[in-house]
């Protein structure tokens, strides 16, 4: 059988970063208890992503481009409630408009 060579970026990424098992392990016991009870994907998803940056810095903390990503998937996450909540905010106004009560009434 013929062995395949290790792409060079994977070691580069290693030394970075290290063991990609490690890494998994750990992001997936962090996970498991951030995410429970999260329903929304794309804030499932912002914070995943944020988990596994933060379990990278447990090999190399002082590795700057690993917080800018994490600030850019916060400042995504914060940029999508900001959104949500405009229009959130949108569809209460044209509620109160066209005098649409909050509260449904069932006869």
């Amino acid at each position: 059988m013929k062995s395949t060579k290790r792409p060079e970026v994977l070691n580069q990424r290693g030394a970075v970063y290290g063991r990609f098992s490690d890494n998994a392990r750990n992001a997936a016991a962090i996970r498991e208890v951030l995410l429970d009870g999260i329903d929304d994907p794309v804030l499932w998803e912002a914070i995943d992503y944020i988990i596994k940056k933060l379990v990278r810095l447990k090999e190399n903390p002082h590795f700057m481009d690993t917080y800018r990503d994490i600030a850019g998937y916060a400042t995504l996450a914060l940029e999508y409630l900001e959104q949500e909540s405009l229009r959130a905010e949108d569809v209460d106004v044209r509620r109160k408009e066209k005098g649409v009560d909050e509260e449904f009434h069932f006869i």
